[in-house]
């Protein structure tokens, strides 16, 4: 039950990246022993996402309205001894994303473009979610090493 050294940043990520994979699968005509699993993946990133942010849909009479709250998290946030977080004004999570995506945003602009040149694709949209797909595969351990981050700082902090 704590949220202590949850990365909301890498659970979001994580949320758009099953998406790809899910679209993706789709795209391929693959079997439902393999996107069955996956949407089951994304249902449960979705879910882990909701717990972690408070996000919540509420119905109205003939609207839909939504609610975002993180009092759990805040709660945790402050047991946690955060001096150097505050003196930069940055949290862990941003400060590893930011410089992991600065130094692979190249890599994968370039992996979209080499695939429109080199392969053929069906249409637009098949290559934009096998651009996407392919950008999820390389983009896979930013997603670990921002946690890998806060887990070290809040280990290290104890």
């Amino acid at each position: 039950k704590s949220l202590r050294g949850l990365s909301i940043g890498s659970i979001a990520a994580e949320l758009v990246f099953q998406i790809v994979i899910v679209l993706f699968l789709i795209e391929e005509n693959s079997s439902i022993f393999v996107i069955g699993p996956s949407i089951i993946g994304l249902i449960l990133q979705a879910w882990k996402l909701r717990k972690a942010t408070g996000f919540t849909l509420i119905k109205g009479n003939h609207s839909f309205s939504f609610r975002f709250s993180m009092p759990r998290l805040q709660a945790e946030k402050n047991k946690l001894n955060q001096k150097n977080m505050k003196e930069n004004g940055q949290t862990y999570d941003r400060v590893a994303i930011v410089y992991l995506s600065l130094l692979l945003i190249p890599g994968v602009i370039g992996f979209s473009i080499r695939g429109l040149i080199i392969q053929k694709y069906s249409g637009w949209y098949s290559w934009m979610i096998k651009s996407l797909t392919g950008c999820v595969y390389t983009l896979g351990f930013v997603l670990m090493t921002p946690q890998l981050y806060i887990n070290y700082k809040v280990i290290r902090s104890f």
